[in-house]
Parts: C-alpha cells; sequence; structure tokens
C-alpha cells in the first residue's frame, strides 16, 4: 500500500489528468432546462441554450473537491495550471451539443429509462435497494438543485449518452484493419545507437555581440519564443527552505505498521494544533537527521528528489504546515514551510543579448552534433569498414572518433517512443522499412537535442498463428480506438458549426476562464 501511495505521489501529473477523465464520466451535470434558468448569469450560450454560472460552479466545485480528495495538497494554484475551468466547461459544451443533436434525431428519454436510470444508480440505494431519502439528500444537499431540476439534468445527459452510443454503434472495423492491427502488435525490431550530444560540443562555442545582435534584428519573434520555452534558466529556481518531522515507515511495511505511523503522525498534528512548537516536537518525534536541528532541512532545489516536497507545499505560505503527511521512501513527513526564496524574473529587454547568445549556441552544437553523425554514418556505410573498427567496446572507453553502439530494446510498430531517441515516427516508419540487417541507416535522426545514427540488429516478422485466437481481442480494443478517433473528429465539427460563446470571467469566482478555441 505504501510503495503505491509512494509511485503514486511521483507520478501526480499523469494521475491528475487521469483523474479529469474519470471525474468527467461520474459526474451527472447540466445545464438543466431554460425555464430554470430565468434571470440566471450564464458563463456560457451553445445555440442560444445558456449554461447557467449556477451550474458551472457547482461543477466545477465537485471536480476541484475530488482532486482535492485523491491528491493531497492539491492547490487552487495546480487547477490555474491545468486549465481547469476550461476544461470542465469544455465538458459540459460537449453533453449540450450531444443533447442537441440527439433532439435533432428524433431520440427521447422515457420515464421508465429515467426511473430506470435513477433506481439503479448505486449512490442511491442502501443494501440493494433504491433509498428515496438518500437520494433526495444527494440532490437537494450535496448537489444543491430541486428534484425537477435534477431529473431534468439526468434526462438531458441520458439523451447525451444515447447520442454517443448511437454513433458508437455505428463503428465498423474490416478485415483488413484487424490483419494490420494484429502485424502492428507483433511485427518487432531491435535497433543499435550511436548518440551524438549537443552538450559535448557546447562549451568550445562562442558567440559574439555582433552576431547576437543581427539574430535580435533578424527573427526578434525567434529569441522571443526561446527565451519563453527557458524561462526557468533566466529567472532562477524557485526554492524552499522546509522543516520536518519524519514518522519512519519501511517499503514493506505491513498495515500495522503503516497504522502505528499514521496514528503517532495524528498524535504529533494533534499537539501542533494544540499550539505545540515545531522545533521542539521534531526534536521529540523525528528521525530524520535533521531532527536535532529542530526538523531543519534549509533550503531545497527544484528536482526530481525533492518532488514530494515542493508538491506538498505549493501555494503555501511562510509558517504554513502542510495538512497532509506527505509520502517518501524514509516515511510519513510532516511538513512545515519555513522561507521561500522567488526570485524575480528579468525583463526580455536587459537579457535579450544573452538569450539570442545562448539559442544561436545551442542551434551550433545541434548542427555540429548532426554533422558528427552523418560524419560516422558516411565512414560506417563505407565499402569494407568494419563497426568494431569505428566503435568503442565499452561506454566508458567512448569517444568522439570511437562512440558507444548502444544496444536498443525490442520495439512494435505500434509503440509511441523508441528506446533512447523518444518519439520519432520518421526514424520508425524508417526501421521498419529497412531491408537490410546490421546496416547503418542512411540519415541522422533528432533525439531532443541530440542525434542518432541507427542499425537494425534485428527484425521479426509477425507470426500469423495466433490471429484468429486473438482476434476477438483485437477487434475490441480497435474499435475502441476508431471510435474515440472519429468520435472526437465527429465532435470537433459540430463544434466548428455550432455558435458557441463565452463569457471571459466568472462573476462569482474572478478568474479568467482562458482563450477560446471556437
Amino acid at each position: 500500500m505504501l510503495e503505491s501511495m509512494r509511485q503514486h505521489s511521483q507520478s501526480f501529473i499523469i494521475y491528475l489528468l487521469f483523474g479529469i477523465l474519470i471525474v468527467v464520466f461520474t459526474i451527472n451535470f447540466g445545464p438543466g432546462s431554460r425555464g430554470c434558468q430565468g434571470g440566471m448569469p450564464e458563463v456560457a450560450s451553445v445555440n442560444g441554450e445558456p449554461i447557467a454560472e449556477r451550474d458551472f460552479m457547482r461543477v466545477y466545485s465537485r471536480y476541484y473537491q475530488y482532486l482535492s480528495s485523491v491528491y493531497p495538497g492539491f492547490s487552487s494554484e495546480q487547477a490555474k495550471k491545468m486549465n481547469l475551468r476550461q476544461s470542465v466547461l469544455d465538458d459540459m459544451i460537449n453533453k449540450v451539443l450531444l443533447a442537441q443533436e440527439a433532439q435533432k434525431r428524433g431520440l427521447v428519454v422515457t420515464d421508465d429509462e429515467l426511473r430506470y436510470a435513477i433506481i439503479n444508480d448505486p449512490q442511491f440505494q442502501n443494501e440493494g435497494k433504491f433509498d428515496k431519502e438518500a437520494y433526495e439528500n444527494y440532490v437537494t444537499r450535496y448537489n444543491g438543485v430541486s428534484i425537477h431540476r435534477f431529473e431534468a439534468e439526468k434526462r438531458r445527459d441520458i439523451l447525451a449518452e444515447k447520442m454517443e452510443a448511437l454513433f458508437s454503434d455505428s463503428i465498423t472495423v474490416s478485415e483488413q484493419e484487424l490483419v494490420n492491427q494484429y502485424k502492428m502488435q507483433k511485427e518487432r525490431l531491435r535497433a543499435k545507437y550511436v548518440s551524438f550530444k549537443a552538450s559535448d560540443y557546447i562549451a568550445g562555442i562562442v558567440i559574439d555581440d555582433a552576431a547576437a545582435e543581427k539574430q535580435l534584428a533578424d527573427d526578434l519573434e525567434a529569441v522571443k519564443a526561446y527565451h519563453a520555452k527557458e524561462i526557468y534558466r533566466y529567472r532562477g529556481r524557485r526554492r524552499v527552505s522546509i522543516s520536518r518531522i519524519l514518522i519512519p515507515l519501511a517499503d514493506d511495511a505491513d498495515a500495522a505498521s503503516e497504522e502505528a505511523a499514521t496514528a503517532l503522525t495524528k498524535e504529533v498534528r494533534a499537539k501542533l494544533a494544540a499550539g505545540g512548537d515545531f522545533a521542539a516536537l521534531a526534536k521529540e518525534y523525528s528521525k530524520g537527521a535533521e531532527a536535532a536541528k529542530g526538523g531543519a532541512m534549509g533550503f531545497l532545489e527544484e528536482d526530481v528528489a525533492n518532488f514530494p516536497f515542493l508538491r506538498a507545499v505549493a501555494g503555501k505560505g511562510v509558517g504554513d504546515i502542510v495538512p497532509q503527511d506527505v509520502v517518501t521512501k524514509e516515511g510519513l513527513n510532516i511538513v512545515k514551510v519555513d522561507e521561500l526564496d522567488i526570485p524575480k524574473a528579468k525583463e526580455f529587454d536587459e537579457i535579450k543579448i544573452d538569450v539570442a547568445k545562448d539559442m544561436l549556441k545551442e542551434q551550433k552544437a545541434k548542427d555540429m552534433a548532426k554533422g558528427a553523425a552523418a560524419a560516422w554514418i558516411a565512414k560506417a556505410s563505407a565499402e569494407g569498414a568494419n563497426l568494431s573498427d569505428i566503435t568503442a567496446v565499452s561506454e566508458a572507453d567512448a569517444s568522439s572518433d570511437h562512440p558507444y553502439l548502444h544496444e536498443g530494446e525490442w520495439i512494435t510498430k505500434e509503440a509511441k517512443a523508441i528506446p533512447g531517441v523518444g518519439i520519432n515516427e520518421d526514424l520508425k516508419r524508417d526501421l521498419f522499412a529497412a531491408k537490410d540487417i546490421n546496416k547503418v541507416l542512411p540519415t541522422p535522426y533528432a533525439a531532443g537535442n541530440n542525434f542518432v545514427a541507427v542499425i537494425v540488429a534485428e527484425h521479426e516478422a509477425a507470426d500469423m498463428g495466433d490471429f484468429e485466437e486473438n482476434r476477438e481481442l483485437i477487434k475490441s480494443s480497435l474499435r475502441e480506438a476508431k471510435r474515440r478517433q472519429v468520435y472526437q473528429s465527429w465532435l470537433k465539427e459540430i463544434r466548428d458549426n455550432a455558435r458557441i460563446s463565452i463569457k471571459d470571467k466568472l462573476s462569482g469566482a474572478g478568474e479568467e476562464l482562458g482563450a477560446s478555441n471556437y
């Protein structure tokens, strides 16, 4: 369980986005009928049909509460960074569009269908039976609307789901698509790579003021874009000084040990809430190396090792104690913010010469790395060339004349990223199209700021013997993938042709929704 929590903490962004997808399909919401909204402020209008600000804020609040319950320390600042408001509004707009399309096609939701959906909803049941009191409490107290309004929204949700289901049922998969997908999954190859890093060349590159000024004159926007991309380099890293009380917990701790550790953190927190001194309690309870100093860890830089702490204190002020325990490989941590150091970013005009120089140095280094890769390919492709003569036997012995030849992992055609390279569709296409084994491909390929020379080491065709056994599984997954792709294209077309207007700000929240794309 603890290991799961740690992995969960380290994969915050991925799980955050996944959490949003869960909420999109589990929260009931809708704009309701027009008759319920007379005079109510609107946040958006879809083909003349309003989405009330009250409805939006109700749904947004439930998204926010859900994320806060799943991710301790989730803050309004993080919600802004992930543009949560726009995501919520987009989903509400899509639901209205789906319901409108369903109405155009003559779809309806009968009273029996509505009743069935409500009485079979697990959140309204008690011991497997519909509980009217639980239903009414949920609607009027937790959801904050009347029964009539909730059922109008529920009817609309079902209508939208019908439209989506009608669309999904029209998706078919051909026999050739099944065969191609099977080959995508089963055909595989393994490659070897020689990397040429731009960082190996950048130290020796000097760019003078004249070259930087010329770049600014020729393409100022490119320099500004580079500055925006590398903004952290020019404003310095945010640092935070914290103290902690560490309650140790091993990776393989059993449930009893976890309960004991959690109980101890609760005991310490109770003493803090009663006015206890953090430093004194750290000396008494903490098992961290810094316990003798009152738990003071000093300033933490922004890096992977400190990520759990930095994420937990995001949005907190000096003196604040993080309300949830921070899980690290050492155990459970009670964390207090001691000091913040947030460097002020310099204005672009103050540093534009330095930015232009950095951009030109990076471009030059990348060109040199690409040139070195091309030269090595030419040498490796020369008639009679022997790879063992121009590559290092070990990575430790590698040099510019004898680079190390990395052994790559097996990849399939459906793989998104290539080990050692990343996402590069051109390279993946050329690898699977290559006819010769152990012959270097004729061109270098970009891998971030680096370039690689590539050789196909092994290539295995798909074994069609297992095709029939896997047919239904392949058909199901392919149909779902195709449905999502076609559905999103269809929905985009509907949105492009719809009359959608969005208020710039929410009067109730006072925060901008962000730029609209429609």
